[in-house]
């Protein structure tokens, strides 16, 4: 498995936590509104021993969500991190290949003769000048 199935695996398997935690996060939210409904319903009725162990529990289920939501964050930027170092492996690999091209381009070219061809171009260039100011 090279790095870059691995990175997709990996973001795979992060997303796949994020959206349960989501999922999680979301039915306690939901368990939430219904103590502070039956905690209401309760205290109308003055059942309030009742009441507090419900609120206790309540107070257990927002701890809860405040903990998905921070490892939920937590794994957001695990998952950025792993973006970011798949695209510096990309970058990486990109850079190595413009770099054997480069590579291979310098050793093709032969500095002396492109030297003796800029000269030789100058030269004519000269001639054709001179004997352009000799004809006006």
């Amino acid at each position: 498995m090279n790095s870059r199935e691995e990175a997709r695996a990996n973001k795979r398997l992060l997303d796949r936590s994020l959206r349960t935690l989501n999922s999680e996060s979301k039915k306690l939210q939901q368990t939430e509104k219904k103590y502070v409904a039956e905690i209401k319903t309760l205290a109308k009725q003055s059942k309030h021993t009742a009441a507090k162990l419900i609120l206790k529990d309540l107070i257990r289920i927002r701890n809860q969500i405040d903990h998905y939501m921070l490892m939920g964050s937590q794994l957001k930027a695990i998952n950025l991190k792993v973006s970011t170092m798949q695209v510096q492996a990309e970058i990486n690999a990109a850079m190595k290949g413009a770099t054997t091209a480069m590579i291979n381009a310098n050793n093709q070219i032969n500095l002396q003769e492109i030297q003796q061809t800029m000269k030789q171009f100058a030269r004519n260039t000269e001639e054709m000048d001179v004997k352009t100011v000799s004809y006006t």
